[in-house]
């Protein structure tokens, strides 16, 4: 593996709070490493403008957009502001696992998501100079693929893969069926917290002499990142669950605290990194699904699909009418479907478990090969 020479990686970083973006970084990293040894990284903010980093992008080898959000319809220059004249760039750019971020995974969803014309160009000059567009999901390959971009190729999200476990199929523990540790994982929507609440009570109830964690991945006081209200409504939901019995984690900027997932014997929870990481170690866990990013994760995978919200009709009034419109409403099934599935895995000895780890087992050797492919631009 490799190139055989000391390469200069430029990694566009989406790290800002979330716990979960710097754990896309850092796997990322390893990735690059496994292939290509003793390679050297510099870290930038994509949400940045490139312009007083020109200089030094251009005496990269590559540019790698790590993981994370990017097939969005205003990319670039909104998200990605980079530089006006992308000629200026003249390290090539790569895509790694990247993804769409969709509401659900309805039909319009997905097939009526148009690109800027803008963002097109970013994205064919990604493709001119590396050929393929890593997605971190089906969907994703999709969506390229409706606004003309037949270049997507399925590698999974970089979060995905711990490279101990990656070639790994048996369950991280000895004994699936005895539940000494729980991690809850929180919501991204402030007005699921009553959801949270609603989970660590049915743990304590369901495992009363297990340990509880509720981690929380971007933090639980307000910040330049966090408004007033969600703090609130975190605050509230921190000490709801500290009745149920469980301890609540900080693991806000930064991946080092991903670590307390380590000897978890069950996830429960809705931060689609808390469910990738767990599986990642061959841990079980069980996702509810917020929006398509989990929905993506659990259709690659195989996994049973538990939305945090339905579709129904929604009614307001308006002076001496009332309105309806279809929309996201809660699930009011939500604890029942959760109680299901586990039992459900349960008597069937974890089969979708199972095979949800060698399928990842699949896809990392698909990874491995896109991230090779880097070579032939070097």
């Amino acid at each position: 593996m490799g190139t055989g020479k000391k390469l200069r990686f430029a990694m566009m970083s989406g790290a800002l709070k979330n716990a979960g973006d710097f754990l896309i970084v850092k796997r990322s990293r390893e990735l690059l490493e496994y292939v290509y040894p003793g390679a050297e990284f510099f870290y930038f903010s994509r949400s940045a403008s490139m312009e007083p980093h020109l200089e030094e992008l251009n005496q990269m080898d590559a540019m790698v957009f790590c993981g994370g959000p990017a097939y969005l319809p205003h990319l670039y220059p909104e998200a990605f502001p980079l530089v006006e004249d992308l000629g200026r760039i003249q390290a090539p750019m790569f895509a790694l696992g990247l993804g769409w971020f969709g509401s659900s995974i309805a039909n319009k969803a997905v097939y009526h998501y148009p690109f800027s014309e803008t963002t097109l160009q970013l994205l064919k000059r990604i493709e001119a100079d590396t050929e393929i567009l890593g997605c971190r999901d089906w969907y994703s390959v999709n969506v390229l693929r409706s606004n003309g971009i037949y270049s997507g190729k399925m590698t999974g999200c970089p979060a995905w893969y711990n490279l101990a476990f990656a070639k790994e199929t048996a369950f991280h523990s000895a004994n699936p069926y005895d539940v000494k540790k729980i991690c809850i994982s929180d919501p991204a929507n402030a007005a699921s917290m009553e959801y949270l609440v609603d989970l660590a009570a049915y743990v304590s109830l369901i495992f009363p002499k297990a340990e509880r964690t509720v981690v929380f991945h971007r933090g639980m006081e307000a910040d330049g990142y966090t408004g007033q209200h969600t703090a609130q409504r975190i605050r509230w939901a921190v000490e709801e669950c500290a009745k149920a019995g469980a301890q609540c984690v900080d693991i806000s900027y930064g991946e080092e605290g991903f670590s307390v997932y380590d000897n978890c014997d069950l996830h429960l929870g809705f931060r689609v990194h808390a469910h990738i990481y767990n599986l990642s170690r061959r841990n079980i866990s069980v996702l509810i699904e917020e929006d398509a990013r989990g929905a993506g994760v659990n259709g690659a995978l195989g996994l049973s699909h538990i939305a945090a919200y339905d579709f129904g009709i929604k009614a307001a009034q308006e002076g001496e009418r009332i309105v309806t419109t279809l929309g996201t409403v809660s699930n009011k099934y939500l604890m029942q479907m959760v109680d299901d599935y586990l039992n459900n895995l349960y008597q069937s000895d974890f089969l979708q478990i199972k095979n949800a780890y060698r399928m990842m087992q699949e896809y990392f050797s698909m990874m491995v090969k896109h991230v090779e492919s880097l070579g032939s631009f070097l």
